[in-house]
């Protein structure tokens, strides 16, 4: 499926966002969303989803419940939030660029690319293995 702009999608395996497609608070459940070169997603919420970034742009994404997961293979992520409750997290960062990620329990592996301000509020943990990370606080 194709998304133009903001609307609900559940129960969908995958939303992709694509060049010259632009989209603002995009609410999905239960579904897989990629966003590539080009494309651009401003605040969105994902339940119990994933979000692979392929070169666009996604800022203002929270990612909830279980199997929440972002992997960032390029392009630019700011501002994500993986606030599952009991639940952990996961982000992967292949490359790119990635701001302000928030975890309330959470793993981020970073194997490439710039990650700056990564917070997690209760546990987790940060595995480097390439790249440059920075500005890590762990409560």
């Amino acid at each position: 499926m194709y998304i133009n702009r903001g609307v609900v999608v559940t129960n969908l395996s995958n939303v992709y966002i694509t060049s010259g497609m632009s989209v603002n608070s995009l609410n999905i459940s239960s579904a897989a969303m990629y966003v590539r070169e080009g494309g651009y997603v401003n605040s969105a919420t994902i339940t119990d989803g994933i979000q692979y970034l392929y070169g666009g742009t996604a800022t203002n994404i929270s990612l909830l419940g279980s199997g929440a997961f972002q992997r960032v293979v390029s392009g630019i992520a700011s501002n994500i939030n993986f606030d599952g409750g009991q639940y952990s997290g996961q982000q992967e960062v292949w490359n790119g660029s990635v701001v302000n990620t928030s975890f309330n329990i959470g793993t981020q592996y970073i194997s490439g690319g710039t990650v700056v301000h990564t917070k997690f509020q209760k546990d987790g943990c940060q595995g480097v293995y390439g790249g440059v990370a920075s500005d890590t606080s762990i409560f």
